[in-house]
């Protein structure tokens, strides 16, 4: 990932690397899935 300065939020670095969940939003219902696959592919493997 390199220096890790570079990202100003914990929540960006985590979406660099593709560690959130897929969230699906639906009227008031908010439903939580599984890790994107997303992000950097070599921080994934």
């Amino acid at each position: 990932m390199g220096d890790c300065k570079r990202f100003s939020s914990a929540k960006q670095a985590a979406y660099y690397a593709g560690l959130v969940p897929r969230v699906d939003i639906s009227g008031d219902t908010v439903r939580y899935g599984r890790i994107i696959n997303r992000g950097c592919h070599s921080i994934r493997r």
